[in-house]
């Protein structure tokens, strides 16, 4: 009845036995238990550790679907790590195993996790396919939480290409198909898209309403990353309608409950955006300069989209014209390649 106190201990036995299937099971438990406490080197080592004992094992369908069942399961880690890259390219180096198991619900739920990587890299329309492929299996599969973990960012990519209907929709089907069995974080993803879309309609009363109850529900469970997410939320919202002293309350504490890398990033950006509006533009524009860079190398083009946007603002508030209208000429390059029409209004605005 203590079994997980000992996943690590019992993997690491299992490792220096024969029994290799033992190895890769506990290897399993102790990268989930490891990324549910955000220790993420260690769950992404002991995820590499049985990817290799997998290779040592006969390819049966039950060792490729454990083996997608793996790489399935290391979605937050990666994007934590801001390593979605890396991620991807192992989601595409085993999509050959996936199409020829029959598992349409394993199926969805690696396709979610393409769809993922896709929204981080552009362009939104290949990622909108690929989330609406994940779908569409994930139910007719019975995986109805991995439908849920698709639905999320679905309803992120339209936001961001300014379809708010279609949004609106998603949550409704979504919450028709998916209720009583969504995660929590993608629950919590899910109220922020629709959060995003009311804002950029600047419908304030909604988009407050629903990252406030993703914020209720996060405190509810506390759960660090999701109450940072749902802060995150609620500060653009204010920073959007120009409350700033509540834009930097929540984004601080966002900041503070941030229990991983980029967490940490989507954090800054807000916070760094008040201070620019809130007079200490040096201090925002000198956070956002620092972040643009690691957001670039990571390939994570929605928070290149936001920290270019508050950037060239940032710029414009100092009175530097000609470094805002190059940052404002560049993201609106990005947001002309990812599709992300309301970037392209901000970026002309």
């Amino acid at each position: 009845e203590r079994l997980e106190e000992y996943y690590e201990l019992l993997a690491y036995h299992y490792v220096r036995s024969d029994n290799n299937e033992k190895a890769v099971k506990f290897l399993g438990l102790a990268t989930n238990k490891a990324a549910k406490a955000y220790a993420l080197e260690t769950a992404k080592a002991s995820f590499h550790q049985a990817m290799e004992l997998l290779d040592r094992l006969p390819e049966t369908d039950i060792n490729r679907e454990s083996r997608i069942s793996l790489l399935v399961n290391q979605a937050l880690v990666f994007e934590q790590l801001h390593q979605f890259p890396e991620y991807y390219g192992l989601l595409t180096h085993y999509r050959e195993y996936i199409e020829e198991l029959g598992n349409k619900g394993l199926q969805g739920a690696f396709y979610a996790r393409m769809g993922h990587c896709e929204f981080f890299f552009g362009p939104f329309s290949e990622a909108i396919r690929t989330g609406t492929k994940a779908v569409e299996l994930c139910l007719e599969g019975g995986n109805v939480e991995d439908a849920g973990y698709a639905y999320s960012y679905l309803i992120w990519l339209y936001a961001h290409i300014g379809d708010f209907e279609r949004v609106f929709s998603l949550k409704e089907d979504a919450l028709r198909n998916v209720r009583e069995q969504f995660s929590l974080i993608a629950y919590v993803r899910m109220l922020g898209g629709v959060s995003l879309a009311y804002q950029y309609s600047g419908r304030w009363d909604e988009a407050l309403e629903e990252c406030q109850k993703a914020l209720r529900l996060a405190q509810e469970y506390n759960e660090n990353i999701n109450i940072s997410f749902a802060a995150i939320m609620i500060a653009s919202v204010y920073l959007h309608k120009r409350d700033l002293a509540r834009a930097i309350e929540y984004a601080e504490l966002a900041f503070q409950k941030a229990p991983a890398p980029v967490t940490k990033i989507w954090s800054q950006q807000g916070l760094a955006a008040a201070w620019c509006h809130a007079g200490n533009t040096s201090k925002g524009i000198e956070t956002l300069t620092n972040i643009l860079p690691f957001i670039r190398a990571a390939h994570m083009a929605p928070s290149e989209l936001y920290t270019s946007a508050y950037l060239a603002e940032g710029y414009l508030l100092a009175g530097e014209y000609d470094l805002g209208m190059q940052v404002a000429q560049d993201f609106k390059k990005v947001a002309e390649w990812c599709g992300a029409t309301y970037f392209l209004g901000w970026a002309n605005r």
